[in-house]
C-alpha cells in the first residue's frame, strides 16, 4: 500500500539559482521515508535496515517554495529487505 507525505522546498536545500541539488531529492525520500515508519509506530529502522542502494530519474528540477509530494511503494518486503519506489 503506498504512502504519501508532503514537504515545501527551503532555501537551505536549493544552490544559488534556487534550485534543489540532486542529493537533496534523496534526503527528501529520506524524511519521506521517516515519516512512513513514524506513522506507523517504528521510530528506530535505520539500524535494523540500512540503506545499501539508491537509484533516481530526474525528469524535472525543484525550486526555494516548492510544495512537493513524496509517495513510497513498497516493492519487495523480505526478512531483511525492503525496497521502495519512490515518486516526488
Amino acid at each position: 500500500m503506498p504512502f504519501e507525505t508532503r514537504f515545501f522546498i527551503y532555501w537551505s536545500q536549493t544552490d544559488a539559482a534556487g534550485i534543489v541539488h540532486f542529493a537533496e531529492f534523496f534526503e527528501i525520500v529520506e524524511h519521506a521515508e521517516e515519516e512512513f515508519y513514524r506513522s506507523r509506530g517504528v521510530l528506530h529502522h535505520h539500524s535494523r535496515l540500512p540503506r545499501v542502494e539508491a537509484h533516481a530519474t530526474f525528469k524535472s528540477p525543484l525550486r526555494r517554495g516548492d510544495q512537493v509530494r513524496v509517495v513510497l511503494r513498497p516493492l519487495e518486503i523480505r526478512d531483511k529487505v525492503i525496497k521502495y519506489g519512490f515518486e516526488i
